[in-house]
């Protein structure tokens, strides 16, 4: 469910913008040290955790629009080597800024006090964290589903995804669409880091 978490948010990137983001995991550290920041900020509040759960995935989405403003709406349809060039300068300078904002230690998100414990299922025991992850992966995986195919927004991203022309020819915003697919997938990379921890 970690991987799925992760993987996730750079298939909807590639499947809708046909982007090979490069700088994906990057995105993903980054929101596992905001969760961090987070966590450690509000330590001892035992609703830190969960409150890291929505603010790393907020602030990595808002990263994302703004890494798809000023560098990936210039390489939409360019050679994929163009790409990777792009997304890899990208993965450079957030490692930078990553390494200048935490330093170079590792750092654990720590589970808030009620998951640090077994839960037995059938005589085996499981660890309550990961039993949480995978809820949230499968909670994660159906609502995805659901947005792309059950909602008009969901129809309108497979539309633009489909054919850019016809879609900007029939009034839609696409460049706007490519945002928010974008800011999506960061999203989901944000709470995959989040949920990844040792």
């Amino acid at each position: 469910m970690n991987l799925f978490l992760i993987a996730s948010g750079l298939t909807l990137i590639y499947g809708a913008l046909k982007v090979i983001n490069f700088a994906h995991g990057t995105v993903y550290v980054m929101g596992g040290f905001i969760a961090y920041t987070v966590t450690t900020l509000l330590i001892g509040n035992p609703a830190g955790f969960w409150i890291a759960m929505i603010v790393a995935p907020i602030v990595v989405a808002m990263l994302g629009g703004i890494i798809e403003l000023l560098v990936l709406r210039r390489i939409y349809g360019r050679e994929h080597i163009t790409q990777i060039l792009a997304t890899y300068a990208l993965v450079l300078i957030l490692v930078d800024v990553t390494k200048l904002a935490w330093g170079s230690k590792d750092r654990v998100v720590l589970a808030p006090a009620g998951l640090t414990g077994s839960v037995s299922i059938a005589g085996y025991l499981f660890p309550a964290y990961y039993l949480v992850v995978i809820f949230i992966g499968l909670t994660v995986a159906v609502g995805l589903w659901a947005f792309l195919y059950r909602t008009r927004f969901g129809t309108t991203i497979r539309a633009a995804a489909s054919d850019r022309e016809m879609a900007e020819t029939v009034g839609l915003n696409v460049r706007r669409i490519f945002t928010i697919v974008f800011m999506l997938g960061c999203c989901l990379a944000g709470l995959g880091g989040l949920s990844v921890r040792q």
